[in-house]
């Protein structure tokens, strides 16, 4: 018999306390970009794309939480290559730059998403980025005053 309390404690593992890998509900999100890599499409004889990783860091429930988009960067039909191309701009673009060379120039740079939940061929239920945007920035009105647009968590608008 092994014991685990010198992972857990006392009280032992206590799965119900552990965040499972259910998908995000519909909604917007602030995120960043963790990692990224370019990869061989399986589908489509070479095809390549890139695969990024993006951790979620609002609302804080879902905090930690993982998501990828891959972009299909070099495929040989000229319309994925198009939808790929405006994908990519629309990263840069919530990331603040306007040209890259190297995708790990995408890291660490918080932006917001838009989540919807779709089922997949399989029939089980996953998480699409439908849409990458810059984090709304403060706002001072007329009178000098500050207001900021800060998200909040499903179903809720950036801007």
């Amino acid at each position: 018999m092994a014991d685990l309390g010198q992972f857990f404690g006392n009280d032992g593992f206590d799965s119900s306390k552990v965040q499972g890998n259910s998908v995000l509900p519909d909604g917007e999100y602030r995120a960043v970009i963790t990692a990224s890599s370019i990869e061989e499409s399986k589908a489509t004889p070479g095809a390549k794309y890139i695969k990024l990783e993006l951790t979620i860091l609002k609302p804080e429930q879902f905090n930690s939480r993982k998501l990828w988009k891959n972009v299909n960067i070099g495929h040989p039909k000229d319309n994925v290559k198009a939808i790929a191309e405006r994908e990519l701009k629309q990263i840069c673009e919530a990331v603040g730059l306007v040209r890259i060379t190297r995708t790990d120039e995408l890291h660490g740079k918080p932006f917001s998403i838009r989540v919807v939940v779709k089922q997949n061929d399989n029939g089980d239920m996953q998480n699409e980025i439908k849409k990458f945007s810059r984090i709304a920035q403060a706002a001072t009105s007329a009178t000098g005053e500050q207001s900021s647009v800060v998200p909040v968590g499903p179903n809720e608008k950036f801007f």
